[in-house]
C-alpha cells in the first residue's frame, strides 16, 4: 500500500519540487540584480532581471527595473514597451504611469500624454511631478489655461514642483523675468535640483546672458548623473554658441564613462555631421544599431545620412517606413521636411513641419523654417504665428525678429504685433532681447522717436549687448547727426575693438563726416578682423563710389588694394573706382596680381576677360581667359554669359548660343543677359527670337549696359 502510495504522489512531489527549484531562481536573480543595481551595475543587473523576466514574463519588479534601466540608458522605445507591461500588471502605479508618460512626451505624443497627465492629476491633485511634466506639455492657449486651473488647486505651493511648474507656465507667456525668479526660488528650496538648474540656464541663455548660462549648465551638468539628459543639455548649449570642439570633448568623456548610455554616442554621431564627417557618423549608427536594432532615435539618424550624402528620394522612402514602423510620434517629421525641400516641394515640408513641431516646439531649428517656407510662400498670416512663437520661446535668435517683422507686415498685423510686445514689456521690462525688437519693429513702421527710445532702454539694460547701440547710430545716421553717430560709433569701439559690426559702423559715420580715408581704415579694419566680412566689400565699394573726383577715387581705391593685394573681393570692389580712374591696364595688372596669388579665382578670371574685351579690345586673349574662368565654374550663369559673348565677338556665334541660352535661364531677371542672347540670336537669323529676348530685357525699367544697342536692334528687327 505504501509502495502504491509512493507511486502515486511522485509526479506531485516532483512537479513541487520543479516549481520550487524556479520559484527559487527567480528569487535568486532578483536577489543579485537588486545587488547589483544597488551598487550601480546596470548591466548585470539588466542581464539578471531578463534571467527573472524568462521565469516569469510577468514579473513586475523585474518588469519596472529593466525599464528604468533603458530609459536612464536613453532606449526610449524599449523602455516604453516595458512600462506598458507594468501599467498592466499594476494599474494604480502612478510612478511608472508618469515614466510612460514623459517618455511618449519626449517622443512627441503631446495630445495623448496630455489626456494622460489631466486623468493622472485628476486622481491624485497632490502630484507635484505630474504638474510639472503636464505644464511642459503646454502647446497653446487653451492647454496654458487648463494646466493653470490645475496648478491654482495645488495645495503645497512652497514645493520644486510647484516653483517648476510654475516657471513653465510663466515661460510659456513671455514672463522670463518672472520665470527666473521662480527657478531661483526652486534652486534655494533644493540646490541638488539639477533639472532647475538646467532650466534655470536655458532661460539665461534665452536672454542673452551668456556667462550665467555658461555657468548654470556648466555647474547643473557636473552635479548631475552620469546618465542624464542634463549633460546632454550642456553640450547642446556648447554647440549653440559655437564651441563644437569643447562639446566634442565633454561628450567623448561621458561616452567613455558611461559607454552604455546611448544619447552620448547619438550626440558624438550628431557632431561628427556637424564637422562634416559622416564617415564617422555612419560607423557610431552603426555600431549602435548593431547593439540594439530596436533604438528607434539611433535608427532616424542613420536614415537622415542619406540626406548628407544628397540622396533625398531615398531619404523620403526611408523616413516614410521609419513613421510606418513608429506611428504616432512625428519624429521624423523634421528630416522629411528637409528631403521634401530637396526636392523642391515646399507644400509637403510644410506639411511635415506642422506635424514636427506640435510635438517639439523646442526645435527652434524646425519653428524657424517653418516661418520661412510660410513667409516664401505666401502664408504670411501662419509665418507671423509661427514666428511670434519662435520669437517669445528665444528673443535671442536674432535672424527669427527680422523674419517675424517682414512676415507681420505683409499680413498687415505689424501695428497690432507692436502693441502686444509693448503690452508685455510694460508688465515686465527687464528683457534687453525683446526691447531691441520694439525698436526694430518700430523703425520698420517708420515711429522713429520710439524706436530710438526702445533701442536706448535696451542698451540700458546690457550695456555689453551691441545691436541696440550699433541701431542707434543708424539712427543718428538717418537723422543727420554725423558727428553724433560718430562719437557714438567710436565709444563702441574703445569698448568692443575686434567687433567687425562696430568697425562697419564707425565706416559709416566717417562717411557721413566725408572723411573718406578714415571710413575707409575703418572698413578695411573690418575686413581685417574677419575676412568673411561680405559687407566689408560692399561698403568699399559704395565708400568709392561716392567719391566724386575721379582721382581722389582712384588714389584710396590703390591704397586699400596695396592694404589688401591678393584679395579677390577687393579688387572686384574697387574695378568700377580703377576704370572711373581711366586706367583699364592698371587694373588689368591687379587682377593679374591676385590671379599670380589664386590662379583659381573664377569670379576675377571672368571680370579680367570683360575687361579685355570691353576695355582692352582684346578679344582673342578675353576667350582664354573666359575659357579658363568657365572651366572652373561651368554652372556660373555670369561666367557662361561672358564666354558666350566673347565667342560671339570673335565670330564663333554658334557655340555661344547655347552659352548664352543656359546663363538666361540661370539668371532670367538679368538684362544684360538677354541683350546678348538676343544679338547672337540676330546674328543667326533668328529675328523672332531675338525680337522676344529683347522685348523681355527692355521691360527692366532700369539702366544695364547694352540698353541703346539693344534698342537699336529691336528697332532694326522690326522693321
Amino acid at each position: 500500500m505504501a509502495r502504491i502510495l509512493l507511486t502515486l504522489l511522485l509526479p506531485v512531489l516532483l512537479a513541487l519540487s520543479a516549481g520550487c527549484t524556479a520559484e527559487d531562481k527567480r528569487q535568486k536573480s532578483l536577489d543579485r540584480a537588486a545587488e547589483h543595481y544597488r551598487k550601480g551595475d546596470f548591466e548585470k543587473a539588466r542581464l539578471e532581471y531578463q534571467n527573472v523576466l524568462q521565469l516569469a514574463p510577468d514579473d513586475l519588479i523585474a518588469n519596472e527595473r529593466l525599464a528604468q534601466i533603458w530609459a536612464d540608458r536613453g532606449a526610449t522605445f524599449r523602455a516604453l514597451g516595458l512600462y506598458s507591461r507594468v501599467r498592466k500588471l499594476s494599474p494604480n502605479n502612478r510612478d511608472a504611469q508618469l515614466a510612460q508618460i514623459r517618455l511618449i512626451l519626449q517622443l512627441g505624443g503631446v495630445r495623448e500624454a496630455r489626456q494622460e497627465l489631466r486623468a493622472l492629476l485628476g486622481r491624485q491633485p497632490d502630484f507635484g511631478a505630474a504638474l510639472v511634466v503636464l505644464t511642459e506639455a503646454v502647446r497653446d492657449a487653451a492647454d496654458w489655461r487648463a494646466a493653470d486651473e490645475i496648478l491654482k488647486r495645488f495645495q503645497d505651493r512652497g514645493s520644486l514642483p510647484f516653483q517648476l511648474a510654475t516657471a513653465n507656465q510663466q515661460r510659456f507667456v513671455g514672463e522670463r523675468e518672472k520665470a527666473v525668479a521662480s527657478l531661483r526660488r526652486a534652486v534655494a528650496i533644493d540646490p541638488k535640483a539639477v533639472e532647475a538648474r538646467s532650466q534655470l540656464a536655458s532661460l539665461y541663455a534665452e536672454l542673452g546672458r551668456r556667462a550665467e548660462a555658461d555657468k548654470e549648465f556648466k555647474e547643473a551638468a557636473e552635479a548631475a548623473p552620469l546618465r542624464s539628459q542634463v549633460r546632454i543639455r550642456y553640450a547642446g548649449h556648447l554647440v549653440r554658441t559655437e564651441r563644437v570642439a569643447e562639446a566634442l570633448t565633454f561628450i567623448t568623456d561621458l561616452n567613455r564613462q558611461a559607454p552604455d548610455y546611448l544619447p552620448a554616442a547619438r550626440s558624438l554621431a550628431e557632431i561628427a555631421l556637424l564637422q562634416n564627417r559622416p564617415d564617422d557618423a555612419a560607423k557610431i549608427l552603426a555600431d549602435l544599431l548593431a547593439k540594439d536594432p530596436a533604438d528607434g532615435e539611433a535608427r532616424l539618424q542613420q536614415t537622415s545620412l542619406a540626406l548628407v550624402k544628397g540622396d533625398s528620394k531615398r531619404a523620403i522612402e526611408d523616413l516614410k517606413k521609419f513613421g510606418q514602423d513608429f506611428p504616432g510620434f512625428n519624429l521624423e517629421k523634421y528630416q522629411l521636411a528637409l528631403a521634401h525641400l530637396r526636392e523642391n516641394d515646399p507644400t509637403n515640408a510644410i506639411t511635415a513641419l506642422r506635424e514636427y513641431v506640435i510635438g517639439f516646439p523646442d526645435n527652434f531649428e524646425a519653428l524657424m523654417l517653418l516661418g520661412q517656407l510660410q513667409l516664401r510662400t505666401g502664408a504670411a498670416a501662419a509665418a507671423t504665428e509661427t514666428l511670434q512663437l519662435l520669437v517669445s520661446r528665444r528673443p535671442d535668435i536674432l535672424q527669427a525678429h527680422a523674419m517675424l517683422i517682414e512676415a507681420a507686415k505683409a499680413s498687415g498685423k505689424l501695428a497690432d504685433l507692436v502693441k502686444t510686445v509693448s503690452d508685455n514689456l510694460n508688465k515686465s521690462p527687464e528683457s534687453p532681447l525683446m526691447w531691441y525688437f520694439l525698436g526694430m519693429a518700430r523703425s520698420t513702421l517708420e515711429q522713429m522717436p520710439e524706436a530710438r527710445v526702445a533701442f536706448e532702454r535696451s542698451h540700458g539694460f546690457q550695456g555689453e549687448f551691441l545691436l541696440p547701440a550699433l541701431a542707434l547710430v543708424e539712427l543718428d545716421l538717418r537723422d543727420n547727426k554725423a558727428d553724433e553717430a560718430a562719437r557714438r560709433a567710436q565709444q563702441l569701439l574703445e569698448k568692443s575693438p575686434k567687433v567687425p559690426a562696430v568697425h562697419l559702423a564707425l565706416s559709416r559715420a566717417r562717411a557721413a563726416q566725408k572723411r573718406w580715408k578714415d571710413a575707409l581704415q575703418s572698413a578695411g579694419d573690418a575686413l581685417a578682423l574677419d575676412p568673411r566680412q561680405g559687407g566689408a566689400t560692399g561698403l568699399i565699394s559704395q565708400l568709392l563710389n561716392a567719391v566724386t573726383e575721379p582721382q581722389q577715387a582712384l588714389t584710396l581705391a590703390e591704397e586699400v588694394l596695396a592694404r589688401f593685394p591678393a584679395d579677390e573681393r577687393i579688387v572686384i570692389a574697387v574695378a568700377p573706382t580703377v576704370l572711373r580712374g581711366g586706367d583699364a591696364n592698371r587694373l588689368k595688372g591687379h587682377y593679374e596680381k591676385v590671379l599670380a596669388a589664386n590662379p583659381r579665382s573664377a569670379a576675377v578670371l571672368n571680370n579680367l576677360a570683360n575687361l579685355l574685351v570691353d576695355q582692352l579690345r582684346q578679344p582673342q586673349e578675353a576667350l582664354t581667359v573666359a575659357r579658363r574662368a568657365h572651366e572652373l565654374a561651368p554652372d556660373a550663369p555670369i561666367i557662361q554669359d561672358t564666354l558666350a559673348w566673347v565667342l560671339f565677338l570673335n565670330g564663333d556665334t554658334a557655340a555661344a548660343l547655347p552659352l548664352a541660352e543656359q546663363a538666361v535661364k540661370g539668371l532670367p531677371g538679368n538684362p544684360e543677359l538677354r541683350y546678348h542672347l538676343a544679338a547672337i540670336q540676330a546674328k543667326l537669323g533668328r529675328k523672332q527670337d531675338a525680337t522676344g529676348s529683347l522685348e523681355e530685357a527692355l521691360k527692366f525699367k532700369g539702366e544695364f549696359p547694352g540698353r541703346a544697342e539693344g534698342q537699336k536692334l529691336l528697332t532694326d528687327l522690326r522693321n
